[in-house]
């Protein structure tokens, strides 16, 4: 982020740190999420990224927005592989995710802790 002069902010609420979740789950989440970052920076021309992530007992969600403006970029995202790894993962590790790219972009992961 900082080579491409975009700022950015992360925000955390956990509400037990002693949680845990398996690595399967840890990669996954990793993996979207990185792919997700480098979608903004190679392609938003957002100058801002903020991460939110939320963890409670009964689940957790990560939200990542940019406030990119070129959507015609965006469109070549939509059908890429890069996304469509990402929902596999979400898939595999029993998340919803949702992406939304009409005004900025916003990725958002939600996973139930049973």
């Amino acid at each position: 982020c900082r080579a491409k002069h975009i700022n950015y902010s992360f925000n955390e609420e956990i509400e037990d740190p002693k949680q845990n979740l398996n690595s399967q789950v840890r990669e996954n989440i990793y993996l979207i999420f990185k792919e997700a970052i480098n979608n903004s920076v190679k392609h938003s021309q957002a100058d801002h990224l903020s991460l939110d992530i939320k963890a409670r007992k009964n689940g957790i969600k990560l939200v990542l927005i940019d406030n990119g403006v070129k959507k015609e970029a965006k469109q070549s995202l939509r059908k890429a592989n890069g996304l469509e790894n990402m929902k596999l993962r979400s898939k595999q590790i029993g998340a919803a995710l949702t992406i939304d790219m009409d005004a900025g972009t916003r990725v958002e992961l939600t996973m139930s802790m049973n």
